[in-house]
């Protein structure tokens, strides 16, 4: 959904054609439904001479572009994928009236097909300060927190059973959709994580936050691509701590097909313990996954990373190297669903 002066998202017409878009995709498919929406912006233009300038046909442009991109991604096309997406930024940043989508797509772009490392390798090189040391413990892990961390200040994007207390602090980041579904409203829940954490961060921009909670500062983002976990963490201590050393513990972007360990507290896992990979595909497209990989890789330059070996084997991809095997590993065309 994107804002502008003079656009009411709320208006009748544009009510009926977003149910209309939902209702022709989930119908239809991904595929066919970009078919359909096409020959009907055609008519539209054909027969009531409009232009793009109508927001209801700008919706119908933006949601064939989405439904292109996920069914060539779910097919694991990424070329095409790739191409389709530039094509959307740019209609987004030659036809949108909403200077955010404008300025999400303009960052899109220069990251994707501007940033000088999008092929480049990640040189090692730690450099011995007196600085703490941030040990980011993530949702792949292999392990429990491990202790020979325990001078560092840890680092979570959830809760953990385990006592962290041998650690010099702890910083813990929760996302909007945990806050809200978990922590919300359950006081008992809420002193409990203000009592084992040091600093907790919520990326939530609405709800009220009582006290011991901050509010994560607002990264850019839009229907084109937008910061995920690992990138909104880094940029937090980056902007708050400048150049920092780091551990990076459990984040492979998403390249294990049992993409959290068992005791990850995610919805994407179900009570028996399978996890839901269709909802995993539709955030890593939501998200855009590519502009998620390079988004870290390129913050990697201001970071003195200390071991975190796995990590680094990964940031060493380029761009097409991560998507090809991305899409192989996650096979979401196995179970494509709108």
């Amino acid at each position: 959904m994107e804002n502008g002066s003079d656009l009411n998202n709320r208006q009748g017409v544009i009510l009926i054609s977003r149910s209309l878009i939902r209702y022709i995709t989930r119908l239809f498919g991904y595929s066919n439904a970009s078919i359909i929406l096409s020959k009907f912006v055609y008519l539209l233009r054909r027969l009531f001479d409009l232009n793009f300038d109508n927001y209801s046909l700008y919706i119908f442009q933006i949601n064939i572009f989405r439904n292109t991109c996920f069914d060539l991604f779910i097919k694991g096309k990424v070329s095409r994928y790739m191409s389709q997406k530039k094509k959307w930024a740019n209609f987004v940043i030659e036809n949108s009236k909403d200077i955010n989508a404008i300025e999400n797509a303009t960052d899109y772009l220069e990251l994707v097909y501007r940033y000088k490392l999008y092929d480049s390798k990640f040189l090692k090189n730690v450099k011995n300060n007196n600085k703490d040391t941030f040990y980011i413990y993530g949702p792949n892990a292999d392990s429990i927190p491990l202790s020979k961390y325990k001078d560092s200040v840890i680092v979570l994007t959830k809760p953990v059973d385990e006592d962290i207390s041998i650690y010099k602090e702890s910083k813990l980041f929760l996302n909007s959709y945990y806050f809200n579904k978990v922590v919300l409203n359950d006081k008992k829940r809420e002193d409990k994580l203000r009592e084992k954490y040091d600093c907790i961060y919520v990326s939530c921009m609405h709800a009220k936050l009582n006290k011991g909670f901050k509010r994560l500062d607002i990264l850019k983002g839009g229907n084109l691509s937008s910061p995920m976990a690992l990138g909104r963490v880094i940029r937090k201590l980056i902007n708050e701590y400048g150049r920092i050393n780091c551990v990076i513990h459990g984040f492979d972007f998403y390249l294990s097909k049992n993409a959290y360990n068992s005791k990850y507290p995610t919805s994407v896992i179900d009570k028996n313990g399978v996890i839901n990979n269709q909802e995993i595909c539709t955030s890593l497209i939501e998200h855009d996954a590519l502009y998620n990989f390079l988004y870290v890789k390129k913050m990697i330059e201001i970071l003195n990373i200390k071991d975190s070996e796995a990590f680094v084997n990964i940031i060493n991809m380029t761009g097409r190297e991560y998507v090809k095997k991305l899409t192989d590993i996650r096979n979401c065309s196995s179970n494509a669903r709108v």
